[in-house]
């Protein structure tokens, strides 16, 4: 999910904030856009991004989507991008970008993927709501736009967002969210284990406990499946093995290959020839 530029403390939202009155606007614009569908849609790939460790940028490892509501958004990559309301930019694995803080009266939807789930980020002068919806349709949805997106495909993640009930994400301890974050900035990075833990006033064993309640698993397994998901799609957009190490913090292709779980030609192989499977059935 987007990271915010240093200084920045948007409010958060309590539970009751998504049936505030003061959301009516917002919720009326979504359901807007979810029936007549947006206007332009841009995409961004890794190519469109600026160079990995850009201080004030970051990358995900899975495939987002931004909205523009109300007034204007801007998305900075290797190029400024300002969106405008009902425009929408899909934003590719491995782009690194950042989001300029909005202006009053301004607001957007970020959906993206982590965690087996969807998450959906709604900012609306400078309040914050940060949800969690099953993935099921929209795992789909969003996996479906990685060669493109088009206005009836964000049309229909709108459309499976207004049939969702929005739970606001519990991260169960301040820490979590802060460790959260360290690892979507740090996958281009060789980072030891005990300084992705480290939370000032938390000891690591305690962090180490706070983590793996939130993810389900160690620090160490949810960045192996970050770096791995995030290679798989850099190189299925034409990157080269030996720039995917400069995305994912690996050494080597020995790395490389023993995060995938097998060589570079052999996935790129398997690939090719799922493929050509799905082009004879289509």
């Amino acid at each position: 999910m987007p990271q915010q530029p240093s200084g920045h403390t948007p409010k958060q939202c309590s539970p009751g904030a998504l049936i505030d009155p003061a959301w009516a606007v917002f919720w009326q614009r979504q359901a807007e856009l979810a029936t007549a569908g947006p206007g332009a849609c841009r995409r961004w790939g890794w190519r469109d991004g600026a160079d990995p460790g850009t201080v004030g940028f970051h990358q995900h490892a899975v495939a987002t989507l931004v909205v523009c509501l109300l007034g204007s958004v801007r998305i900075v990559g290797r190029k400024t991008q300002d969106l405008y309301p009902g425009e929408a930019l899909f934003i590719a694995p491995g782009c690194w970008h950042c989001h300029v803080p909005m202006r009053h009266r301004c607001s957007y939807l970020h959906v993206g993927l982590m965690r087996g789930r969807t998450d959906v980020l709604l900012d609306h002068d400078d309040l914050r709501i940060w949800s969690e919806a099953g993935d099921a349709g929209l795992h789909q949805q969003i996996s479906g736009s990685q060669a493109g997106v088009d206005r009836e495909r964000v049309r229909q993640i709108m459309m499976e967002l207004r049939y969702r009930e929005l739970v606001p994400i519990d991260w169960g301890h301040p820490a979590v969210e802060g460790m959260a974050a360290k690892v979507w900035n740090n996958l281009h990075r060789d980072v030891s284990i005990t300084d992705m833990l480290h939370v000032p006033g938390v000891g690591l064993h305690r962090a180490s406990e706070l983590f793996h309640g939130f993810f389900g698993r160690s620090v160490r397994d949810e960045m192996h499946e970050q770096r791995a998901a995030l290679a798989r799609s850099l190189m299925d957009d034409t990157m080269t093995p030996d720039q995917v190490l400069g995305w994912t913090g690996m050494r080597n292709r020995l790395a490389l290959r023993r995060l995938l779980g097998e060589s570079v030609r052999e996935y790129s192989s398997a690939r090719l020839l799922a493929v050509r499977s799905r082009l004879k059935q289509e």
